[in-house]
């Protein structure tokens, strides 16, 4: 498996890594230091496998992530299918997630 800093963002990935990604998470939420969250976004295969990771920074008050993840995987030509489930993550932290489908 690749180590966190070795994942390819979402624009580097290749039609045959794209067609395999199933699921999004938004988590691990750190201060921006201007009021916002930096976020990161790891899109999975069915196996739960990391294709690829970004960084993301959002508001910090509600706003859908549907909003937030847009532009990040409208780069790789996918989008967000289903709703969003949240949880805590391994960090103890926030981690929301959903399904992707080319789009």
């Amino acid at each position: 498996m690749a180590h966190h800093e070795d994942l390819p963002r979402l624009a580097a990935l290749d039609e045959g890594t794209l067609s395999r990604a199933r699921t999004v998470a938004v988590h691990s939420p750190g201060a921006a230091g201007d009021g916002d969250l930096v976020w990161t976004l790891t899109v999975h295969d069915d196996a739960g496998r990391p294709l690829a990771r970004e960084r993301l920074t959002a508001p910090d008050w509600p706003t859908p992530l549907d909003h937030v993840v847009a532009p990040h995987l409208d780069v790789a030509g996918l989008r967000v299918v289903g709703v969003w489930r949240t949880d805590l993550g391994d960090d103890d932290l926030p981690r929301h997630t959903a399904g992707v489908a080319p789009g």
